[in-house]
């Protein structure tokens, strides 16, 4: 007889505890959900910020060829840099410079590389700027960029500082690199 009454007492507790479980499932479902979302962007940004990266290398790659196959004289760089090259005139001249405009050749203030768009598909194509840093006539001593311990015979080196904005997929991703250059003109 008692376990006739037990059997008519119990009045739906396994359908609330059955509930209670889904319940469970579904918000352990929607967290993963949402982890996994939120991972996905973050390798997104990764891999944008990467490519802006490279942007900037590259551009950094292009100035160096630029300053080794076009420049023979420091005649050339001046305060305005209309043309992109630069006097050491001021310390931080890659803030001043307007970085947006078109991609097409000069942007009065900044040389673009535009090859590199096409292959990795950036929205703005990376920038660059170069300045003349310095002349160093005594090379033997305080300039050793190679390490041999000796100097190359006659003639400055001159000294330029070359900037190199690249951006990613979005314009939004910046990346800037500095680099010094060296070349005996």
């Amino acid at each position: 007889m008692y376990l006739k009454n037990l059997h008519y007492k119990q009045k739906g507790v396994v359908l609330v505890i059955g509930m209670l479980m889904l319940i469970v499932l579904t918000l352990i479902g929607l967290t993963g959900m949402r982890m996994t979302t939120f991972e996905e962007k973050m390798a997104g940004n990764t891999k944008d910020k990467n490519t802006a990266l490279q942007a900037a290398e590259a551009a950094l790659m292009t100035a160096e060829t630029y300053i080794e196959n076009n420049i023979i004289t420091t005649g050339v760089f001046d305060t305005d840099g209309t043309d992109g090259l630069y006097d050491d005139s001021n310390e931080k001249i890659w803030n001043l410079v307007d970085w947006s405009g078109t991609d097409s050749g000069n942007d009065n203030e900044v040389l673009v590389y535009s090859a590199f768009d096409s292959t990795y598909k950036v929205k703005t194509s990376p920038k660059y700027i170069i300045e003349h840093y310095a002349s160093n006539m005594d090379e033997a001593d305080s300039l050793n960029l190679d390490n041999y311990g000796a100097g190359t015979g006659a003639g400055a080196t001159e000294m330029f500082r070359i900037t190199a904005r690249g951006t990613g997929l979005n314009d939004n991703t910046t990346v800037i690199l500095q680099t010094t250059y060296g070349k005996k003109l």
